[in-house]
């Protein structure tokens, strides 16, 4: 028997729901937020037991706790689908971040349990695995702890998000940004391993070499400004592009730590000095894609400036771009990882994207 496991080959790994519902816009407020609604147009609520179904039939049936990858464990540990469509696996109830029985809104924080009156009911709880340094993939396993919004439950938290006209799951959780202090986070290092500052310029350079590229640098492609807005990839690898200087939420001259919020700046010292900061651009209809562009405003974190704001995540043996601010507490955001995106003419654009962009940062001064 083929066993399919639950993983995520990125951040933003999807296993989908079944209905639709509108596509919603890039920002909105937390509690305008679109409900998210079961196979019948009813609104999914905290506290009942839901089965998490594939839209696409014929590709397998519902999810359930097993032992694949960890055979000694008394309860569960991996997540499979079954492979045949008439499963429907187990259900699963779902906790929201304030632990009542409401309504469940898309882009919100969720613990997922599956529904299991054994003696491991409790040991349920959706929580993502630590790195997979043989399969180079992160797992979603069972294990977590529900409820206790904050870094010590981090991994136990995951987001429903639309999809087309469907839904996916994401991790991506607001919890440890929106309920403690980041000095527990760890500090992101550059290539002789010295933590990255806010202040000193930094080259963000690929870790794959050969064809992965070179630096970055903000050019004139898509628009023709006395400032240019694109950022491309040099395809150079000895091309290091510009450095960048990454300024902190709280705007100290301090570390910069994982799964925090930064400006991300060029430096460069001509007029266009500060208009190169890093921004999520408009929709691009025509090509069905985000575009991270400059443009954007340093500092002043909130509503006005959520586009402005980036997070570093650890990613194997190096980082990753992410766009998923914490900035404002009430926005409803995009979370995506920032990727390469190779035109037909072979210039390589900065996008949000299903594939991460793995890089490593060189302290020039």
């Amino acid at each position: 028997m083929n066993t399919l496991l639950l993983l995520f080959s990125l951040s933003l790994s999807i296993i989908p729901f079944t209905l639709c519902v509108p596509n919603p816009s890039r920002i909105l407020l937390a509690s305008s937020s679109s409900p998210v609604l079961d196979i019948n147009g009813d609104k999914v609520e905290a506290g009942p037991n839901y089965f998490i179904l594939p839209v696409i039939r014929g590709k397998g049936g519902g999810l359930y706790p097993s032992n694949v990858k960890q055979h000694n464990s008394t309860c569960p540990r991996d997540i499979i689908q079954e492979t045949d469509e008439v499963q429907q696996g187990l259900p699963v109830v779902f906790t929201r971040l304030d632990a009542r029985k409401g309504v469940v809104r898309v882009s919100t924080d969720v613990n997922v349990r599956f529904y299991t009156p054994t003696i491991c009911a409790r040991e349920t709880i959706w929580k993502l695995g630590a790195y997979d340094e043989k399969l180079k993939q992160y797992f979603v396993v069972t294990g977590g702890v529900e409820g206790n919004p904050g870094p010590k439950t981090v991994g136990s938290w995951f987001k429903i998000e639309e999809f087309g006209s469907d839904y996916k799951f994401v991790f991506c959780p607001s919890v440890s940004s929106s309920s403690s202090s980041s000095s527990s986070l760890s500090t992101v290092l550059d290539v002789n391993g010295n933590e990255v500052e806010a202040g000193p310029n930094y080259f963000i350079l690929p870790v794959i070499r050969g064809r992965g590229g070179g630096g970055l640098s903000p050019f004139n492609v898509k628009q023709n400004n006395t400032c240019p807005r694109d950022i491309i990839q040099w395809d150079d690898e000895e091309q290091e592009g510009l450095p960048v200087v990454f300024t902190r939420m709280d705007a100290k001259k301090s570390v910069v730590r994982v799964s925090t919020d930064v400006n991300v700046r060029f430096y460069t010292p001509t007029i266009c000095a500060r208009e190169t900061i890093w921004k999520l651009g408009d929709y691009d209809e025509k090509l069905k894609q985000y575009f991270v562009v400059t443009g954007g405003v340093e500092g002043n974190p909130g509503l006005k400036t959520v586009d402005n704001w980036f997070k570093i995540e650890k990613f194997g043996s190096g980082y990753k771009f992410v766009y998923c601010p914490s900035v404002c507490k009430f926005c409803k955001v995009i979370c995506k990882d920032v990727g390469i995106l190779i035109t037909k003419d072979g210039v390589r654009l900065l996008v949000l994207s299903d594939t991460p962009y793995k890089v490593m940062f060189k302290k020039t001064f």
